[in-house]
């Protein structure tokens, strides 16, 4: 195998590293990916950065779970619902429609949410088209503002705002 002549090679790289440089200048510049970049990756940074240093004046140490809340509003309900399951779960999620002016951002993406829950799968109402052999298999549902007591199989006597029952009515004690 023969090697290109080594005066290529210093342009082949200048060549990759200009290319990259236009890349992220689009991506920088682009509107949407703007947003991602300042907003929600360096904005994060700095949030988290300014949340710690108020922690560590007030002299309280910040824990991930701490991070976690204060980044992801909804991490208390998620975390709810993972101690509130067993690992091998099959959640249904309310509708968008159903959240409208709720505070449970991103609760109806099935992909979003099964980061927090995993190993437990779940699929949302507005999704059960796309995965109807997982929406078969739901065993329990979110219950939102009002939303998912018609999904279950029994009368739950106190309703709540927010929380997850089964779907078939639990042997000994009420749901969760």
């Amino acid at each position: 195998m023969k090697l290109p002549h080594k005066k290529f090679i210093p342009l082949r790289n200048l060549t990759v590293a200009a290319v990259t440089a236009v890349v992220i200048l689009l991506i920088y510049l682009l509107p949407g990916y703007r947003f991602a970049t300042e907003i929600i990756g360096f904005g994060g940074l700095r949030q988290m950065n300014e949340f710690e240093a108020a922690a560590r004046e007030d002299g309280v140490k910040v824990t991930v779970e701490d991070k976690w809340q204060y980044r992801v509003t909804m991490y208390p309900f998620l975390k709810f619902i993972t101690e509130a399951t067993p690992p091998n779960a099959i959640i249904l999620l309310p509708p968008r429609s159903a959240l409208k002016d709720t505070k449970y951002e991103f609760i109806f993406e099935s992909e979003w949410v099964e980061y927090f829950i995993y190993p437990r799968l779940c699929v949302g109402e507005d999704e059960k088209h796309l995965l109807p052999e997982l929406y078969k298999k739901v065993n329990y549902v979110t219950l939102v503002d009002g939303w998912g007591y018609e999904k279950l199989h029994y009368e739950l006597k106190d309703r709540m705002t927010y929380g997850v029952a089964p779907i078939d009515a639990p042997d000994s004690t009420q749901a969760q």
